[in-house]
């Protein structure tokens, strides 16, 4: 009797631990459903918002694509939204800067869409001449190095004031084209 008293106190732990490991394992699995039904907002979970926003981006050659800075930067799921965004990139000799009110950044900020009050402003060390642009809105390509629109357009180029609507900027090549109803005039 003695010997079958002995054996059962041996068991005894071992059939708390097995208790205890169902009562772990069941906890665990009841309570992620409390834990999930408890989030009002899910998809506010990947939201940051920062302020005094800077970036630089490089290409695999180390070479700096573009500087990027702005007031506040808010981002969610896949894209940032840039306020007062400030964008400088240098393209050959040329040191090309895009200011607006507002942007939105995608494709790990390889395309930036700006509106409201958007400047363009090209400075060669080549040519002494400055080229400015306003409008609306536009979309820069920082990998392919191109400025696009569909909006109406005022370029000033050195002594030539021109205007238009649709444009594009090849910033490789340093030449731009106005799609439709272009005027131009001579200072």
């Amino acid at each position: 009797m003695a010997f079958r008293i002995i054996k059962v106190r041996r068991k005894i732990p071992y059939v708390f631990a097995g208790l205890a490991l169902a009562l772990a394992t069941w906890n665990f699995m009841t309570g992620d459903e409390k834990i999930l039904e408890s989030d009002p907002v899910p998809e506010l979970s990947e939201e940051y918002i920062m302020d005094n926003f800077s970036l630089t981006q490089f290409d695999q050659h180390g070479t700096p694509i573009h500087r990027i800075t702005a007031s506040k930067a808010r981002s969610h799921k896949e894209q940032v939204i840039l306020s007062k965004p400030d964008i400088e990139t240098r393209v050959n000799q040329s040191l090309w800067q895009i200011t607006a009110e507002q942007a939105v950044a995608v494709q790990s900020f390889n395309q930036l869409t700006l509106q409201q009050q958007v400047k363009l402003s090209e400075q060669s060390s080549v040519n002494q001449q400055r080229l400015n642009l306003s409008t609306s809105s536009l979309t820069y390509w920082a990998t392919q190095k191109k400025i696009t629109s569909d909006a109406k357009v005022t370029i000033q180029d050195g002594l030539f004031k021109l205007s238009g609507t649709g444009f594009s900027v090849d910033l490789l090549n340093e030449n731009y084209q106005i799609d439709s109803q272009v005027e131009g005039s001579k200072h």
